[in-house]
């Protein structure tokens, strides 16, 4: 399924440029098979391609931490400590995009780690737009500074679960929604 995704972002992507990988776990088979699978097809076939990082939703809180830690350094005595808590998930995966200024793609392994990654593109755009002092784009979806794609594209959409999202959100994220339930190792 990961070489499946793999063939169309880097299509997308004109087949050039870093890419970083959203797993929705470290320890399941399914993420695993399809981390492997992607990265197999990347290396085998799409030469100007660089799967930059693999980030590991079970592991977010590790870059949180690393992003205190760095939000630390220099404090003097007395000032108020940052605490990894009050970085989000997706501001983790917006720290993670930040150090590789050759991304053009993300990856998501199943459709809430594809979601992950579209959310943060969108509030990473959305600060860019701020930071230039250029007007909000009330959650246009055509500005997005690169391409992104999960799991099997050919997978039926996730059925709504009483969370707000759109059908049009559903198309991009692509994820594999029908997979078998993960099986721990």
């Amino acid at each position: 399924m990961g070489f499946n995704g793999a063939y169309k972002l880097a299509d997308e992507m004109d087949k050039k440029g870093d890419v970083v990988v959203i797993s929705h776990d470290s320890k399941s088979e399914t993420a695993r098979e399809r981390v492997q699978s992607f990265q197999a097809e990347i290396e085998a076939n799409h030469p100007d391609i660089h799967v930059a990082e693999i980030i590991y939703c079970d592991m977010l809180d590790d870059i949180k931490k690393e992003m205190a830690e760095e939000e630390n350094k220099g404090l003097k005595e007395g000032e108020r400590k940052v605490e990894k808590e009050i970085f989000s998930d997706t501001d983790a995966v917006q720290y993670v995009m930040a150090q590789y200024p050759n991304l053009r793609g993300m990856f998501g392994t199943n459709a809430s780690a594809t979601q992950m990654a579209l959310e943060s593109i969108r509030q990473a755009e959305q600060a860019r737009s701020e930071a230039a002092g250029e007007p909000e784009t009330n959650g246009d979806k055509s500005a997005k500074p690169g391409k992104e794609t999960g799991g099997d594209e050919s997978a039926e959409p996730e059925k709504e679960t009483g969370d707000d999202k759109s059908a049009e959100s559903e198309k991009e994220t692509g994820g594999d929604e029908s997979a078998e339930p993960e099986k721990e190792t």
